[in-house]
């Protein structure tokens, strides 16, 4: 069920009372109400929070504080969230899982790249508008660059109009949606960079699991997975579209820091982002 932006479930509320799960893991989301009443009833020593990271609100900062000292443990997405959480509640158990995706075809590497990409669901909030706007200029030093598009969504119409209109429509491709492992482990080997101005999320460690790095806006939406991003090692973090353009401009005429960059990427993710690594902050928030 769903009124305004609050969500319910009736079925996930059995759990209260089934004494069949030794734990149970619950996302937290304040509007699912269903999550929040889990998170109020479930017995404290079966309860593990997943996702919690504090917010502007005040109010939703002091019901997040009270659920974490209720819980058994808490694990969180990211670092960062640490720090804002213990000063609401100094007492709670908060452990760290990064949040990441399994990628394991990771090994397919052309001579040479030829695109930038984007991966995720054509809404207004990633702000693929400022890409292809900026993809002109940038295709002036590159003339073979293209720009391929995976996903689909309610922009998709406009952005295709966009295209046509600034005549960059032999240069960026839109492939649909498109999860398939082998193609998306052969776009990211063709690709220079994935940028996605307006949202990094999950799509961060996809990109550097494939060796590629990522760009986006420092305003980003993001659930921490932006700090993952080092700026000139494996990405870029821009504080306008301006810089984000002059970083894209100097990255797709230089070869050797496209490769390094890309090298770094994968390095990145090897040693930090694999699902061992998410796995340990649920191993420690077990025991």
């Amino acid at each position: 069920y769903q009124l305004f932006n609050l969500r319910f479930q009736i079925s996930p509320l059995t759990l209260i009372k089934d004494n069949n799960f030794y734990r149970v893991i619950v996302v937290g989301n304040l509007k699912c109400l269903s999550n929040l009443a889990l998170m109020m009833f479930i017995p404290r020593y079966k309860l593990i929070t997943w996702g919690f990271w504090a917010t502007r609100g005040s109010f939703s900062n002091k019901v997040r504080a009270m659920l974490s000292r209720r819980a058994r443990a808490n694990v969180l997405y990211a670092k960062s969230h640490l720090k804002p959480l213990l000063a609401f509640a100094p007492t709670a158990h908060f452990t760290v899982g990064v949040n990441t995706i399994n990628v394991t075809q990771n090994n397919i590497r052309q001579t040479s790249q030829s695109s930038i990409v984007f991966v995720g669901s054509l809404n207004a909030r990633k702000k693929i508008d400022v890409l292809i706007s900026m993809f002109p200029k940038l295709k002036k030093l590159n003339l073979n660059i293209k720009l391929e598009i995976v996903g689909d969504g309610p922009c998709r119409e406009s952005l295709q109009d966009l295209v046509y209109k600034l005549k960059i429509h032999d240069n960026v491709i839109f492939h649909g949606v498109n999860n398939d492992a082998e193609f998306l482990a052969k776009l990211y080997s063709r690709a220079i960079i994935e940028v996605s101005p307006g949202q990094a999320g999950l799509s961060v460690p996809m990109a550097l699991g494939h060796a590629t790095p990522f760009a986006t806006l420092c305003d980003s939406i993001s659930g921490g997975e932006t700090e993952s991003i080092i700026n000139n090692y494996n990405g870029f973090i821009a504080k306008n579209e301006l810089e984000l353009r002059s970083f894209l401009e100097k990255l797709i005429i230089n070869d050797d820091l496209i490769h390094l960059m890309k090298d770094n990427s994968l390095k990145y993710y090897k040693e930090n982002l694999t699902i061992a690594k998410m796995i340990s902050g649920f191993e420690e928030a077990f025991t």
